[in-house]
């Protein structure tokens, strides 16, 4: 009874967050396939302290896409400041 569970978390590790990885900016859905990994490993765990560990995991795999948006908006302000420099010196 317990392998199903598992099985749908390999699938969802091995299918949804290759796929999501492919678009840089497809943000939202790698945070929802962290979401149902998180919630299929929940109930598949042991102990309390593999429900910690799960949910350390997710919030580092968080805490990465966050750090990648922020990077991408500086790079999306860097380069309306620079256009709005080359606009205003020609």
């Amino acid at each position: 009874m317990r392998i199903f569970p598992l099985i749908l978390a390999a699938c969802v590790l091995w299918f949804g967050h290759g796929h999501a990885q492919d678009s840089v900016t497809d943000h939202s859905s790698r945070a929802k396939i962290i979401q149902s990994k998180v919630e299929l490993m929940e109930n598949s765990s042991n102990s309390a302290m593999q429900v910690s560990q799960i949910h350390d995991q997710a919030r580092t795999e968080l805490l990465v896409i966050l750090i990648q948006q922020n990077d991408e908006i500086l790079q999306l302000l860097r380069e309306i400041k620079n256009k709005k420099i080359k606009d205003f010196l020609f």
